[in-house]
């Protein structure tokens, strides 16, 4: 994990998230965007470093949110498959899950997105 993530890997989901076209969004193609437009809003920013960099950023941001998902986990579960290969292709999966254990560990954090009932 640490020499794929070091070593480039192979970040083919931000790749995704870096080459967005926003008048060709969902179109198939090897790298097609398949994730809602609001993420691309909040990417917008980001996709105007370098390719290398924007990986970095999102691969650091997954890995602060399996920290803060499973404190004591996140170093095993880093050496597990799915997980590496996760961070390793850049992909945003572990960021929605995290806000879902955050609004579960703290139901008034949900509160703001409208994410729990009143």
């Amino acid at each position: 994990m640490l020499f794929l993530t070091w070593g480039g890997g192979s970040p083919v989901d931000a790749r995704a998230f870096y080459e967005l076209d926003l008048s060709r969004r969902y179109v198939d193609d090897d790298y097609a965007y398949l994730c809602p437009p609001a993420f691309a809003q909040l990417t917008a920013p980001l996709r105007r470093l370098p390719f290398e960099a924007f990986v970095a950023v999102v691969r650091l941001a997954e890995v602060v949110t399996l920290v803060v998902m499973a404190p004591y986990g996140a170093w095993l579960a880093i050496w597990l498959p799915p997980v590496a290969s996760e961070i390793n292709a850049a992909n945003i999966n572990l960021l929605p899950m995290g806000a879902v254990v955050l609004s579960l560990r703290w139901p008034s954090a949900g509160d703001a997105s409208g994410a729990t009932p009143a």
